[in-house]
């Protein structure tokens, strides 16, 4: 018995807008380093698409929402991250925008895709 090949005759990729902070790529890419979210690209550091690993995203929301419970490097990696928001969300909005594109996502293959366009 052989292997057959199969194919998808249909691609469709339903996207989402997340308004709540008026980032550009970079500034997305600089958030996700210091949450510690690992993410990787199409091209190169500077391409606008770009796939999350799901359980480092996971990771993050914990860390937010166990804040200011949580040890005192990861406070000021969050506090970091805050920082570089307009406007600059609480603890509690960082986490509720995080948690709106995680919830909204795709991640059964085990990334969050993200296009800025």
């Amino acid at each position: 018995m052989s292997n057959k090949l199969h194919f998808a005759h249909t691609w469709q990729v339903h996207y989402t807008s997340e308004e709540t902070f008026n980032l550009d790529s970079v500034q997305f890419k600089e958030l996700m380093k210091v949450l510690d979210i690992n993410c990787f690209y199409d091209d190169d550091e500077f391409a606008d698409d770009m796939e999350c690993m799901v359980d480092d995203w996971k990771s993050a929301l914990e860390r937010l929402r166990n804040y200011p419970y949580i040890p005192e490097d990861d406070c000021d990696a969050i506090e970091k991250a805050l920082a570089m928001l307009t406007p600059k969300p609480s603890v509690q909005e960082l986490n509720e925008y995080l948690t709106r594109i995680y919830t909204n996502s795709d991640t059964e293959d085990g990334y969050i895709h993200i296009s800025f366009f």
